[in-house]
């Protein structure tokens, strides 16, 4: 909490108006002033007495600095600890009230017994242990965590002064490990590496980038395609994927290792998967590398090859 400050400038008005009541009830019995100047010289200092008044209740009454601190951001599956820290002046706070989208759902009492309330919002569970006048604990964050949060001081009777202030919580859910499919353990010259990769859950969407052996793969390559974003609306997270389509050369030679990263968007939080695989030059006849072989073409000349094979060791 932060330092309360207590000041004694008003004992000054004090003695001033004191003197002007004494100075004006003597003026008034024995000056021979007419009614009229009386009249304008008494306006006057009314006035003056009236504004040193107000500043004397002003400086009784007191004002209240606050400030609400919220944690950026928020992580699911943790705690959540915000904080509401004030300051006031000749006054004693009577109450600290919490509120989430215009509901409250955590109280303070102040007093020697003081009091703690949770208001069972429902969708917030309160740790009440972790909690006092100046911080309050969430427990177990979740999406619907998110939103504005409202810290309301308030001081002790006659006056019940308020003072109030507020923060949005974003509440971020870093993404599952990535999941690489289409990945071989052996490539061969020319063999295209073309793989997909896929996180799960994150909050808000991930951004997936590839590094081959260390280098990152720039999205403006062309060899990266967004493969889109999927919304899950029952735990209000994202799944996201991406393809990297990358001919093989001699500089991934003897070996690549491939690794796919999920950042959550806008903040530093990520995950990766890396997998690593075999790169050989290509065989004496590249037609029957595996790579050629995946295409009709290659096939059919695998296969004109054994027949070929086939009649000379007849003729032998």
């Amino acid at each position: 909490m932060l330092k309360r400050q207590v000041h004694h400038e008003s004992s000054d008005c004090y003695l001033i108006s004191l003197a002007w009541l004494l100075h004006s009830s003597w003026n008034w019995s024995s000056t021979g002033d007419s009614l009229s100047t009386l009249g304008r010289k008494r306006g006057t200092k009314h006035r003056k007495f009236i504004f040193c008044l107000l500043l004397v209740l002003l400086k009784t009454t007191g004002v209240l600095a606050i400030k609400v601190i919220v944690p950026q951001p928020a992580i699911v599956g943790q705690n959540a600890r915000l904080q509401c820290l004030w300051e006031s002046e000749n006054i004693q706070v009577y109450s600290i009230r919490w509120y989430k989208n215009g509901k409250q759902f955590y109280s303070f009492i102040m007093g020697q017994k003081a009091e703690k309330v949770d208001h069972k919002m429902g969708e917030i569970e309160v740790d009440l242990v972790e909690s006092d006048e100046t911080t309050v604990t969430l427990r177990d964050v979740k999406p619907n965590y998110e939103g504005i949060y409202r810290c309301e001081v308030m001081s002790e009777a006659p006056l019940f002064q308020s003072r109030i202030s507020s923060a949005n919580l974003t509440v971020v859910n870093q993404p599952q490990t990535p999941v690489i499919t289409g990945f071989r353990q052996r490539y061969r010259l020319p063999d295209t590496l073309r793989v997909n990769c896929t996180t799960h859950n994150s909050r808000p969407e991930a951004l997936i980038s590839f590094y081959v052996n260390g280098r990152v793969i720039h999205q403006d390559s062309g060899r990266v395609m967004n493969m889109g974003v999927v919304k899950n609306k029952y735990l209000d997270t994202f799944t996201s994927s991406s393809q990297l389509t990358l001919p093989l050369s001699e500089k991934y030679i003897p070996s690549l290792t491939l690794t796919c990263r999920a950042q959550v968007k806008g903040f530093d939080f990520n995950t990766e998967k890396s997998e690593t695989a075999e790169v050989h030059r290509p065989s004496f006849f590249p037609f029957f590398s595996k790579g050629n072989m995946e295409s009709h073409a290659s096939m059919a000349l695998l296969a004109s090859a054994i027949a070929i094979v086939q009649i000379l060791q007849g003729l032998w």
